[in-house]
């Protein structure tokens, strides 16, 4: 398949940030899961219109199932989630993405690459080369990559690929702090405001599933972007 030159850019990105080891240790982990659900939204995003200076959300399920225009009272609010995507899918997807230009572009990737087993520093490494295609490609982005969330107990049924995998997730978000400043973004540690005294997914914010945000969930995630200044009004 031929790929436009954005895209091939962005994927020569991904081969110079990671390691030949890391890009080698799994094949399955570069291929987005839900494949025709995952083609429909990109070719729905593709339809429409493109308007600079937007804000967009861009991740997995838990950005998706988040109503932005509502919660941010913007209808202008992009959202470029979509359920079962990795880091490498968003990477993959990244053109649709800086060619609108957007003012700002908040991340939220790297559980579902928990879920394969991918380790904690090719996510980190995979972050960093959507964050510099988003540099190269629209330099006047400002770009926040948020946290990746704990799970609870109810991922044991519900999402088992997952369960008994917070450690990886605060392994990956360590690396995700440490490298703001020199990747030159800002970290928004949503984990800190949602988990409980065990370190796990707080059952008041979270879906049944134990993996996902309720209402609540995405009040408290809003609100520490509007605490912190990323987005306007009160927290």
């Amino acid at each position: 398949m031929r790929l436009r030159s954005g895209t091939a850019c962005l994927l020569g990105l991904l081969a110079l940030v990671v390691p030949a080891a890391a890009r080698g240790q799994q094949a399955s982990d570069t291929v987005p899961y839900a494949l025709q659900y995952h083609a429909a939204r990109r070719a729905a995003f593709a339809k429409e219109p493109v308007v600079p200076g937007r804000i967009i959300f861009l991740g997995n399920s838990i950005t998706e199932f988040g109503d932005w225009a509502a919660l941010l009272k913007d209808p202008t609010v992009l959202n470029r989630g979509i359920a079962g995507d990795i880091t490498f899918g968003m990477l993959r997807r990244l053109d649709e993405v800086v060619q609108r230009r957007p003012a700002k572009l908040f991340l939220e990737a790297g559980v579902n690459d928990i879920s394969l087993n991918v380790a904690p520093a090719t996510i980190a490494s995979r972050i960093t080369a959507i964050v510099t295609g988003v540099r190269r490609h629209s330099p006047q982005t400002v770009v926040y990559v948020t946290s990746v969330l704990p799970t609870n107990d109810a991922a044991r049924t519900e999402h088992p690929s997952l369960y008994g995998k917070n450690d990886r997730v605060e392994a990956v978000n360590a690396l995700l702090q440490a490298n703001a400043a020199r990747d030159r973004y800002f970290f928004v540690d949503l984990h800190r405001e949602v988990r409980d005294a065990r370190g796990q997914l707080d059952r008041r914010y979270a879906d049944a599933d134990g993996l996902h945000l309720n209402a609540e969930g995405y009040r408290v995630w809003v609100a520490l972007l509007r605490r912190r200044g990323f987005l306007p009004g009160p927290a």
